[in-house]
């Protein structure tokens, strides 16, 4: 097949009818007869093949006195007329077009009742603050994480188990591949959440200054926006590494708290 039959085909005829399209262009005028011999297309296939080509407004049935088929003579149109066509379907899928958006929304009503959507839970006060940070670092699921640590505060959920949840064994025992940005330099990224995405679950947790909350969200859409976020801003934050953690400084309150173990 070469490039002009695969346009026409891409345009919207068949393999038939680009051929039977092609041989009428070499000839004023012709007939289905002679076009079936030339083809090698059965005669009955080039009549309905020349309907088809009429109704696509590329070629031109003249009749003669008869009405018969025999005396139907063939005239193929100006291949420019390919692309009016083409501008007057631009203008006709255009015009489709805002009408199905008048439409679609009715349409949605009645499908998106019957397909399973996103769905989320609310976890009110600290309870619920607490069952969801719970839930966040207790998957057993082995899909990444991305997530944005606050550094929640140590007393929002008591020393014990805030140690528990977020040691360091305890994720490497789960075999879990975790990303973490942690806004520690810049004062204009102010984050009150520890937000973590695996697969389509977005958990959410609020457990500082006069709110507690949290939420557990199941959205394929939303988990694939927040990770793309994720993604740009991880190609610009400064990774966190030993010099750079020694340069903090000893963690006084860890000397008094391991003093106490």
């Amino acid at each position: 097949m070469d490039f002009v039959d695969k346009t026409l085909i891409a345009f919207g005829l068949t393999n038939k009818e680009a051929k039977v399209y092609r041989t009428a262009l070499n000839y004023e005028e012709t007939s289905p007869f002679a076009l079936a011999g030339e083809t090698k297309i059965p005669r009955t296939t080039v009549y309905e093949i020349l309907l088809n080509l009429s109704l696509k407004g590329l070629v031109e049935l003249v009749r003669s006195d008869g009405f018969s088929k025999q005396q139907t003579r063939i005239k193929a149109k100006n291949p420019s007329i390919l692309r009016e066509t083409l501008a007057k379907r631009k203008v006709d899928l255009s015009r489709l077009d805002v009408d199905l958006v008048q439409i679609l929304p009715d349409l949605k009503k009645e499908y998106l009742r019957h397909v399973p959507n996103a769905d989320f839970r609310f976890y009110p006060g600290i309870g619920g603050a607490t069952e969801v940070y719970r839930r966040m670092n207790s998957s057993d699921s082995k899909e990444p994480i991305v997530a944005w640590d606050c550094l929640m505060p140590m007393d929002s959920f008591g020393l014990e188990e805030m140690n528990k949840w977020t040691d360091v064994e305890n994720r490497r025992k789960h075999k879990t591949n975790i990303r973490s940005i942690i806004p520690l330099s810049d004062p204009s990224f102010m984050l009150y959440q520890d937000i973590q995405i695996q697969g389509n679950i977005i958990s959410i947790v609020n457990g500082v200054k006069e709110e507690a909350w949290g939420i557990i969200m199941n959205s394929e859409l939303l988990a694939k926006s927040l990770t793309s976020i994720f993604e740009i801003v991880w190609k610009i934050a400064k990774p966190i590494t030993p010099e750079l953690v020694k340069s903090w400084g000893p963690n006084e309150f860890r000397k008094q708290e391991l003093k106490k173990v």
